[in-house]
């Protein structure tokens, strides 16, 4: 047979189209704020996503997410 490979990425972005969304009010890890995981941005971190509140907020995590949160996910 043939093999088909595909990004790891691409297969985690498609899980949505496979299992039911539910909304969650999350926190914000640079701000601090609930947003919703439905109608925020997101940054996949060490196997993790995170919501932001802004475009803001989002580029001041992916530029020194240590500062945010630890490696196994915990806020700081």
């Amino acid at each position: 047979g043939k093999n088909i490979i595909v990004d790891y990425k691409t297969i985690v972005a498609g899980a949505n189209y496979f299992s039911k969304v539910v909304e969650k009010m999350v926190l914000d890890p640079v701000s601090r704020k609930k947003v919703s995981n439905l109608d925020s941005r997101s940054y996949l971190y060490y196997g993790r996503t995170y919501f932001f509140e802004s475009n803001e907020t989002q580029a001041k995590f992916e530029a020194n997410p240590e500062k945010y949160v630890e490696t196994n996910g915990t806020l700081k």
